[in-house]
């Protein structure tokens, strides 16, 4: 397909994956698409033969494609414990007990000295993925996403998130919806502008709809966004 046909099947997926497609009229869709009528009919023939969508706009196997739930707390806790287990083992293998010689000491000293060598504690290091994941992000798409910021060696920093979160705020999408646009572009971030058609007059008015669960996903992004600028 072409480019701009990638681009109108990806922003259709956003629109279902806020549970409003299917309220949506053909006039509201073109609109949601930045097209006009006839590029939508073109859109509908050519998703409809590569069976993409039903007549109704209804994206084909969408059910099946899904997680059993949309909750992101278990899918972050797999993944810190799995991190955590790893880095317990490295410690293990690392912790090696030391205990000094000892010649003409008082007992207090031998005592003391007699106690394990702890390693340090290691300061906290910031989790790229799992606060993806815990913003709503699907894991597939933010895995997809490091890829193509590895080939562009781009460091995945707290602040990279802070920035998509405002953009797509800015752009009214949730942040899942924005690491998955990104994954599927290639894109190294995320631009509100990028999202606007590239040739357009006069401002438009946003089409898309984020839906009950994307709303809230959105409003904990935004919070978290907050709390990170107060503190």
């Amino acid at each position: 397909m072409s480019e701009a046909m990638q681009r109108r099947l990806v922003m259709l997926l956003c629109l279902r994956c806020s549970n409003t497609l299917v309220t949506l009229h053909d006039d509201e869709i073109a609109f949601a698409l930045r097209i006009d009528e006839t590029e939508l009919a073109q859109t509908k023939e050519l998703f409809l033969r590569k069976g993409f969508i039903d007549s109704t706009w209804e994206i084909q196997n969408w059910d099946k494609r899904q997680f059993v739930s949309d909750s992101s707390a278990p899918r972050v806790a797999k993944h810190r414990a799995a991190k955590k287990e790893a880095q317990n083992q490295a410690e293990n293998e690392c912790n090696v007990t030391v205990t000094p010689q000892i010649q003409n000491r008082t007992d207090t000293e031998q005592i003391q000295n007699k106690e394990e060598i702890k390693p340090s504690a290691k300061a906290q290091k910031f989790d790229f993925t799992a606060k993806l994941i815990e913003l709503g992000a699907d894991e597939k798409s933010v895995r997809d996403w490091l890829a193509v910021r590895k080939l562009k060696r781009a460091a995945n920093t707290e602040t990279v998130i802070e920035n998509l979160v405002r953009e797509a705020a800015k752009a009214q999408v949730s942040v899942a919806d924005a690491v998955l646009i990104c994954a599927t572009r290639s894109w190294q971030g995320f631009e509100a502008e990028w999202l606007k058609p590239k040739a357009q007059a006069s401002p438009v008015r946003d089409g898309s709809k984020l839906g009950v669960h994307g709303q809230a996903t959105a409003n904990a992004a935004q919070k978290w966004l907050e709390s990170k600028n107060a503190g």
